[in-house]
């Protein structure tokens, strides 16, 4: 077993363009090809319960990454994607007809120590943060700066939740204060219309760059990176247009 503190990655790009909307088909595609027997896949009961929801933060990740299908896979999640590759014959049913995977690059692997303390400036992308509750105070908010206190409560929150999921046991106090909300508006998930956000924040937590939090993470929303990586990093599927900062409230 890992140190509970440590973080192992793996990043899969295999050569099967897609759309960001086609994740959930993309994710789909990949778990019928392994079958339902690997929960880490897909958090539902095996066998009879399919349908019972795990709740646990997700250690496997379906993107896309420059154009193509991804998989983005943390600690025993790694496994259980190494096993499929080993065990199963690499084709997917995509769009209705079989389709071969090829990784397109050479797998990137990754091993962290998650630490708090220290501060770091992150930048995460499509967001979803808000529950129906906290949608209606945000709707209520009286200006920008009450809004990016919510955020901040909601950030804190997601962020423990990333780190119980991984192992983490600590007592110390995560801070978090947003910086500026690049772009947020309303997106499409399960019928749904919810709204995501692009954001700069500041926290005292050391993270994986690719970890995501919120929403859906299964489905490509809420991957984070270090700013200064993010800025320069071209690999998703849109340019976030800058907005004013909160760095001065």
């Amino acid at each position: 077993m890992p140190n509970p503190h440590q973080i192992n990655t793996l990043l899969l790009t295999f050569r099967l363009p897609i759309y960001p909307h086609q994740i959930p088909s993309w994710r789909g595609a990949f778990i019928e090809m392994a079958g339902w027997e690997a929960d880490l896949l897909h958090n539902h009961q095996a066998g009879a319960d399919a349908q019972s929801f795990i709740y646990r933060y997700p250690l496997v990740q379906y993107r896309v990454r420059d154009g193509l299908a991804s998989i983005f896979a943390l600690n025993e999640g790694i496994e259980a994607v190494q096993q499929v590759l080993f065990s199963k014959k690499w084709e997917v049913n995509w769009r209705g007809r079989p389709m071969g995977l090829i990784i397109e690059n050479q797998p990137e692997r990754n091993s962290y120590t998650l630490q708090v303390g220290a501060t770091r400036r992150y930048i995460v992308r499509k967001y979803l943060a808000l529950n129906a509750e906290n949608y209606a105070h945000w709707q209520a908010c009286d200006g920008l700066i009450e809004r990016a206190k919510l955020l901040e409560r909601v950030l804190t929150g997601h962020l423990l939740s990333c780190m119980w999921g991984l192992g983490w046991q600590g007592s110390e106090q995560v801070q978090v204060r947003v910086q500026e909300i690049r772009k947020s508006g309303l997106v499409p998930y399960h019928q749904q219309q919810l709204m995501a956000f692009d954001l700069i924040f500041d926290a005292n937590v050391d993270l994986p760059a690719g970890i995501a939090i919120g929403k859906a993470v299964s489905h490509g929303f809420g991957w984070m990176v270090p700013a200064p990586a993010a800025q320069a990093n071209h690999h998703q599927d849109e340019i976030i247009a800058a907005r004013p900062t909160l760095a001065q409230r």
